[in-house]
């Protein structure tokens, strides 16, 4: 049974019952897990022989209640059915992943397979310098036609980035990496990149010989060490477990008596030793006061030391 999607039900009219509105075919299987007898002569032979055969592995583990959502009448329930089986009704009904949705998320599982592609598509949404029109537009990218583009070693080298274990890494600056990253995101939002221009090594070549020289790195760039191309989305098997941590001691003043700070303006340095001493529970409004006083020669001492202002100018 579905946890994120439980059957809905109504009284029925004689209020010892329920009557199932909404998960009408999984309630239905269940009963028929429970006594195939009830389709004989419905279904073919073959059929009722692998029902048969099913219902044997049911008992095993057989499922005898069910968690429901009772709700008040069937006016209530027309509500959540409409949700749900009515289409997106402009993001008031389920909303159907798209495919970047999807590959983000087998990338959170760590097996993405169009990362790499995922990585220059946000490269290129972040510092591609992209007109409105595109922008809005990213969203019907092809993902998998993207990633097949830079599956290939010859489209890579052309366009100045490597794979390494998934990921799109790069030796260039991101200007230089993004001309071409640039050309082919614009050409796949505008619908230019069909996948007939990539189903082939001849086509992937013949398409990434139609770029200008204005559209791929420069041969004379510089070179960095080896880095990944883009944010991309951190995968589940490089997400480090939270560490807990510990609670804060309590304590009766501002500022704890382990905080040791060396402080060379004089104002600030006998504020700063008040506050280690003065109780919160008996003065909390001269606490408070003292504290803003504090910050603020804080503040003014950096900007005299970072020679932002003189001191005769804050005067």
């Amino acid at each position: 049974m579905d946890p994120c999607s439980l059957p809905l039900v109504i009284a029925a009219d004689d209020g010892t019952k329920h009557v199932v509105v909404e998960g009408n075919r999984r309630i239905v299987v269940l009963r028929l897990l429970h006594n195939p007898q009830l389709l004989e002569g419905v279904w073919s032979l073959a059929h009722e022989r692998k029902l048969k055969e099913l219902s044997q592995k049911f008992k095993n583990a057989p499922i005898s209640s069910v968690q429901c959502v009772v709700l008040a009448d069937r006016e209530e329930a027309d509500h959540w059915i409409q949700l749900r089986h009515r289409g997106e009704q402009n993001g008031r009904g389920i909303v159907a992943w798209d495919g970047h949705a999807i590959a983000r998320y087998e990338q959170r599982r760590g097996s993405g397979r169009t990362r790499a592609a995922l990585q220059a598509i946000d490269l290129v949404r972040q510092k591609g310098k992209l007109d409105q029109a595109t922008v809005e537009r990213l969203t019907n990218v092809p993902v998998t036609t993207v990633q097949r583009l830079l599956n290939d070693p010859e489209v890579r080298k052309s366009l100045g980035v490597d794979l390494k274990k998934g990921d799109l890494q790069t030796t260039l600056p991101d200007r230089e990496v993004l001309k071409g990253l640039t050309r082919i995101v614009r050409d796949a939002a505008h619908g230019r990149l069909p996948v007939s221009f990539v189903e082939t090594k001849q086509h992937r070549a013949q398409y990434i010989k139609s770029f200008s020289p204005n559209e791929i790195p420069s041969a004379t760039a510089s070179q960095t060490r080896p880095h990944q191309v883009g944010p991309g989305v951190q995968t589940s098997q490089s997400i480090k477990p939270a560490r807990p941590i510990a609670p804060s001691a309590k304590r009766n003043t501002l500022i704890p008596r382990s905080c040791v700070i060396l402080i060379k303006e004089t104002k600030s340095n006998n504020i700063f030793h008040e506050l280690r001493r003065m109780q919160l529970d008996d003065v909390p409004v001269a606490i408070s006061v003292f504290l803003r006083v504090f910050l603020e020669l804080s503040i003014d001492s950096y900007i005299v030391e970072q020679k932002i202002k003189t001191k005769q100018e804050l005067d």
